[in-house]
């Protein structure tokens, strides 16, 4: 007799900086540090209401009746990370609703492979999740995401939607509408190259987030005390990149030798050359100044479409 397909939401949640815990503090004491996790993990996802059907190595994969309920486990892990403060330690949460079949005690189907390649997008600190879990949230839930990217995914034809979750204490974040994303608009020869002091990250196609802050598990890590711990984003999107302040205290750009911009919960398109400051004012220097450089053959000059 034919499996009936159930709808569930299918949330995936992984350990980031777990090799290099490994790394360092060695087996015995990495395995202790990484096993309380995923038993927070565990108990998060219980508390809301969800069933984990089992762990892979550094990883959870539960089940959600209520995308509401799954929205809700994905922020209160992401808040137990924080809490805890291990150093290196972080999570990545990617979800996916859809029709699911239940065999044995697991999941199977086509929303579980959409759920585990959307985990792989994202950033320590961040929760992605598609169009179909945004569509069945309650509107208080939904007001906590945007789009940022439009994607194919391996094994679909059509390109996915995908949102980041806002965290209820960052939702004051201004949401600027540019229209509709698509990263296969000729982005490919889009890099942006950032650096503090020796450190630097790129994001391209490949690597289309980054985050800055406070925060060890951060993509680069600011020990000013004035940063938040998640102060800043940066993001590409149809080609074009995005610098987004999600702090308190406030982000100062400037582009080229331009008057300094004073970003707070609001986002402006990077290009060219320049550096930015977080936790500062446009008159005084920042203590740590971030630069960044857009090098791209397909990005308009001017930074907007024709």
């Amino acid at each position: 007799m034919p499996k009936v397909p159930t709808h569930l939401t299918i949330l995936f949640a992984d350990i980031g900086g777990s090799t290099r815990l490994y790394a360092t503090l060695g087996d015995a004491e990495a395995r202790r540090i990484t096993g309380e996790y995923i038993a927070h993990f565990i108990e998060e996802v219980h508390a809301a209401g969800g069933n984990v059907v089992k762990t892979i190595g550094d990883e959870i994969m539960c089940t959600f009746a209520s995308t509401d309920d799954a929205l809700d486990a994905a922020v209160a892990i992401v808040k137990a990370v924080d809490d805890g403060a291990t150093a290196g330690v972080g999570v990545h949460i990617g979800a996916h609703a859809g029709p699911v079949v239940l065999e044995k005690g697991d999941v199977f189907g086509d929303t579980v492979n959409v759920a585990a390649r959307i985990v792989t997008l994202a950033n320590d600190g961040e929760v992605l999740v598609t169009r179909q879990v945004v569509d069945l949230l309650t509107p208080d839930r939904k007001a906590l995401t945007r789009l940022i990217n439009r994607r194919s995914v391996r094994g679909k034809e059509e390109k996915v939607e995908i949102y980041s979750v806002v965290a209820p204490q960052d939702d004051m974040l201004t949401t600027l509408n540019f229209g509709a994303i698509d990263d296969s608009s000729g982005c490919e020869q889009s890099v942006l190259a950032v650096r503090i002091g020796d450190v630097e990250i790129t994001l391209d196609a490949d690597h289309p987030t980054a985050t800055i802050g406070r925060h060890a598990a951060s993509d680069l890590v600011l020990p000013d005390p004035g940063a938040s711990r998640q102060h800043a984003r940066l993001e590409l999107r149809h080609g074009k990149f995005y610098l987004c302040d999600l702090s308190t205290n406030g982000t100062v750009l400037r582009i080229h030798d331009e008057a300094p911009t004073f970003l707070r919960r609001e986002e402006a398109i990077l290009v060219g050359s320049g550096r930015f400051g977080l936790s500062c004012y446009p008159e005084t220097e920042p203590a740590t100044p971030i630069s960044f450089e857009v090098k791209s053959d397909s990005a308009d000059p001017d930074g907007w479409g024709a």
